[in-house]
């Protein structure tokens, strides 16, 4: 019988921890695989980065090699062993797996040169480059491959291991975490709390301007769910005016109105030209357009999902015509930056549109004559967060607009950590492209009656006003500096 244990890779190094039973820190990122054979699993440990990871004392963890390397530095008792201390550190040094320098000197170019605090990490299996490595509390300075050419290792000039700045007390500033990093020029990095602070000290903040909510106020449960969100810069509730919002939410909640600091408190508010054929607010469109209300955006979104029949509905010709007679002319006198109707990907069921994407914009661009628009506005739901920048990149690239991605989220996923994993990659890939000015999550409630934009999406709590663990992380979600 197999005694259950985990496996661990750090580059050649395998670790089997044999026993979990104080706190020490995580030694790596964990896999279900190990270059030295097969190991038995129970329950995985907590993924992610190994930094964040915790385990309790009396864990004994096991370091070895795969053939070719050897431990450094030697263990006393011939074994990498460390254990976790009750006072939360690992017990020994921190091993590593260095190349077995033997047999070099059959080489062409003979032993290759000797870094003071260095080891070979690695080494081609002809000998003609190798790849050093600092030992811990040093960092490495030049190139760390040195390559055989001609008889001689080039560059001839092999890499330097400095002493590192030692984490020292107060080394991170707002509560931050120190840890010694040989691959970076200071020597050691800062983990911040809860993403809020940057920085190599985690002395600077940096908020998202481009993150926004859409809110579906007929899932509304209190006020409080304004209340809740903390890094949020802007939202729409598919309303042009503030007194469409405001009638939305006394009618959800049996005559109750929210104060405006508790709408606020999700940034400015930008207004929707819904449809053409949307209510009074709709026939007030010249007034609305020219006078700008507290709290309200300068910007004006256009016709939401025009191709898709159970939404704005509108021809791209129909909808041309009405932007050039209404909309035009108010939004220029109201100062107003205008962002396009937002057509959008039909999904698996081409029925449910008039037109593709291209199609309608194609059509609505060359009809709307002498209309000039600040950016382009779509939707798009899917898990690939790569193929979402595909998709991006191309509307941008036909019609030289910077995007507004107004409704975004995993479709059909109900588990909150597919949906979680997702926003990891996708909201790193819209901070860092200079055309997406502005994104929105779709959107802030979602129930177990759900069925394609399932509850595991939802940023709140179905029947509270608290945020989901993807709340927290989409709230506290801040780019890098």
């Amino acid at each position: 019988m197999r005694i259950p244990s985990y496996a661990l890779i750090v580059g050649t190094l395998a670790i089997v921890i044999q026993t979990v039973s104080g706190r020490c820190p995580s030694l790596g990122k964990w896999t279900k695989k190990s270059n030295n054979g097969e190991i038995s699993y129970s329950k995985p440990p907590a993924s992610g980065k190994a930094k964040k990871a915790e385990y309790d004392t009396d864990v004994k963890v096991t370091y070895t090699c795969i053939d070719g390397y050897e431990l450094y530095p030697k263990p006393k008792n011939g074994k990498g062993v460390r254990k976790c201390h009750k006072q939360g550190y690992w017990t020994e040094v921190d091993y590593a797996c260095i190349f077995i320098i033997g047999g070099f000197g059959s080489g062409p170019c003979g032993s290759p040169p000797v870094v003071p605090n260095g080891v070979i990490a690695w080494a081609a299996d002809d000998r003609s480059a190798v790849r050093y490595a600092c030992a811990s509390g040093y960092r490495m300075e030049g190139y760390e491959l040195v390559v055989c050419e001609m008889k001689s290792w080039s560059p001839r000039n092999a890499p330097t291991c400095k002493a590192m700045q030692p984490c020292k007390k107060n080394m991170c500033l707002n509560g931050g975490t120190c840890w010694e990093n040989p691959t970076i020029k200071e020597g050691f990095e800062c983990e911040c709390p809860d993403g809020h602070f940057k920085g190599l000290r985690c002395e600077a903040t940096k908020s998202s301007t481009k993150k926004g909510l859409a809110v579906s106020l007929s899932r509304m449960e209190d006020c409080r769910d304004f209340e809740v969100f903390k890094d949020i810069k802007w939202w729409y509730d598919w309303s042009l005016t503030a007194k469409e919002t405001k009638g939305k939410i006394i009618q959800k909640l049996n005559g109750k109105e929210c104060k405006p600091s508790d709408l606020t408190n999700l940034g400015e508010r930008v207004p929707m030209i819904f449809t053409l054929h949307y209510g009074d607010e709709a026939s007030n469109l010249k007034q609305n357009l020219m006078n700008k209300e507290p709290g309200e955006s300068n910007h004006v979104l256009g016709y939401n999902e025009p191709n898709h029949k159970n939404q704005a509905n509108v021809g791209a010709v129909e909808a041309a015509m009405m932007w050039m007679m209404k909309v035009v002319q108010p939004a220029k006198e109201g100062g107003r930056k205008l962002v396009t109707p937002s057509a959008s990907i039909c999904g698996t069921d081409e029925s449910r549109c008039t037109s593709t994407v291209l199609q309608w914009f194609n059509m609505f661009m060359d009809m709307c004559i002498g209309c000039e628009f600040d950016y382009l506005a779509t939707h798009y739901f899917g898990c690939n967060a790569s193929y979402v920048m595909y998709y991006l990149e191309k509307l941008h690239d036909q019609y030289n607009l910077d995007i507004w991605l107004t409704e975004l989220s995993c479709p059909r996923e109900d588990d909150p950590d597919v949906q979680l994993q997702f926003m990891k990659e996708i909201l790193p890939k819209l901070e860092a492209a200079p055309w997406i000015n502005r994104y929105a999550w779709y959107t802030w409630r979602l129930s177990h009656k759900d069925t394609y934009i399932k509850k595991g999406a939802s940023l709140l709590h179905e029947r509270a006003s608290q945020l989901t663990k993807l709340g927290r992380y989409y709230d506290n979600y801040e780019p890098h500096i």
